[in-house]
């Protein structure tokens, strides 16, 4: 069974907080192709740049059918949090 695991990230975002999780779940997955279905995800979608500027492509948050859901860290999280 294929769980969906979904990475939301808002702007500002720690890079590294995304690509660390992101990596460990893609190699935990590698034995099984049906392990894991990575995504990220952002409340439109589209581009969300990181704090460092790096921009990440992303899919609209409203999709269902979500495992696991985490919230990627970084400096952006209390503006993105109050709005």
């Amino acid at each position: 069974m294929t769980r969906h695991i979904a990475f939301f990230v808002f702007p500002d975002f720690q890079l590294l907080d995304l690509s660390g999780p992101l990596a460990a779940f893609q190699v935990a997955g590698a034995s099984s192709s049906e392990a894991y279905r990575l995504s990220v995800v952002s409340e439109h979608g589209g581009e969300v740049a990181s704090s460092s500027g790096i921009g990440v492509t992303t899919r609209a948050a409203c999709e269902s059918g979500l495992d696991t859901l985490v919230v990627v860290g970084g400096r952006g999280v209390h503006a993105s949090a109050s709005s």
